[in-house]
């Protein structure tokens, strides 16, 4: 068993090697140079403000904002889906995805008709890699006038951030963020912001704006005010109201990983969690591992090659889109990726000591003893 974790410590050497396949393909990759400069109020004459995230660079704050912006948006010539839910775009985006129809194609329809501008945000936009999805977006926009808005956070920190809103929810599988980035797909998925490629190949860079997070963060610019203001040139001098209950925060993963301890042991005798714990009943075991938490031997984890990999992926992306991108900061990306450390249980030190084994085997029968495992052999 501490064999186990111990070697769970080191990345496969498989996985090293596509990263350094990677980068050196991305040095190599062509560079698109240009001044940022006039890249302000891009969407002034879109009817369609196309918001596509990706996950977390802010997209529920900025859904969550301008839901609460409704009266503001319609008196300022846009049209609201009038639902309220903040997320009502993404069964839009899905439709429109999958080539079927959803009632919000008949409501966004009838404004653009009416005159309206209409904004649409959803992070699944971003999702979009078929021909067949892209000629469904196109048929959507038909002949009004558009601008696609994502933003661009540096992704080591964005990928972070995507395994804690992942794992945060506890629905059955609990991993800490070393065992989440071995699998090499999510790393490409954060990594690679090959999404913009794809909306630049079908729609073309002069209909695409790209908002760079830590850019936005270090001027204190909110990314609704970028959205609406900077590109959509409307509601620039108004107050906006507060949208922190729309807010995703961060979670302290170590109790996760310490639950992800457990059911790994636990699981090496046969045993398997049951059904009926998974989601709230799971989080509850877990958040009860808060205040043992703060007692466990941890140390940070630098991820030295993911590091090198972020900063050479953010260069690159800069490099080619940096004409189209708003309040590019290499500076404040270079520093929150310097912060950009996670802190892990030590399982060698956790297995060295005796109080942390006796704490896993009693904790281990608890749960057992109380049914949350079952099938034991």
């Amino acid at each position: 068993m501490v064999k186990n974790f111990v070697k769970a410590e080191r990345f496969e050497s498989s996985w090293f090697n596509r990263l350094w396949v990677v980068l050196l393909a991305l040095f190599f990759l062509p560079a698109h140079k240009c001044s940022s400069d006039g890249i302000f109020h891009r969407g002034r004459d879109a009817k369609i403000i196309l918001h596509i995230g990706p996950h977390k660079t802010g997209s529920t704050h900025f859904q969550g904002q301008t839901l609460l912006m409704a009266k503001m948006l319609n008196a300022a010539g846009f049209c609201k889906n009038g639902s309220d839910n903040a997320k009502m775009d993404k069964y839009l985006a899905a439709a429109i995805k999958t080539s079927s129809h959803h009632y919000l194609d008949n409501f966004y329809r009838h404004c653009l008709d009416s005159g309206k501008r209409v904004i649409i945000s959803s992070e699944t936009f971003s999702h979009f890699d078929q021909e067949s999805q892209f000629t469904a977006l196109k048929r959507f926009i038909g002949n009004d006038s558009f601008h696609i808005v994502a933003v661009y956070r540096e992704p080591l920190t964005r990928l972070q951030s995507i395994h804690s809103e992942i794992y945060k929810k506890a629905n059955g599988v609990v991993r800490s963020f070393h065992s989440f980035v071995k699998e090499y797909t999510a790393v490409k998925n954060s990594f690679f912001y090959g999404f913009v490629d794809r909306y630049v190949q079908h729609f073309g860079r002069d209909y695409i704006t790209i908002l760079d997070y830590y850019g936005m963060e270090a001027i204190g610019r909110d990314v609704t005010r970028v959205v609406l203001c900077d590109v959509a040139d409307v509601l620039c001098a108004e107050p906006y109201p507060s949208a922190s209950r729309f807010s995703n925060e961060r979670e302290d993963m170590l109790p996760y990983e310490l639950f992800e301890m457990v059911s790994s042991f636990v699981t090496e005798f046969g045993c398997k969690m049951a059904p009926e714990i998974r989601g709230a009943p799971q989080l509850r075991i877990i958040h009860g591992y808060a205040e043992a938490a703060k007692h466990l031997p941890t140390h940070e984890v630098p991820y030295s090659v993911l590091s090198l990999l972020a900063s050479v992926a953010d260069a690159q992306v800069r490099e080619k889109y940096e004409d189209i991108m708003l309040y590019s900061n290499r500076t404040a990306t270079a520093e929150a990726l310097a912060r950009a450390k996670v802190t892990e249980i030590n399982k060698s030190a956790f297995f060295a000591n005796r109080t942390w084994t006796g704490w896993l085997h009693a904790e281990a029968q608890r749960l057992v003893r109380e049914k949350v495992f079952v099938r034991c052999v």
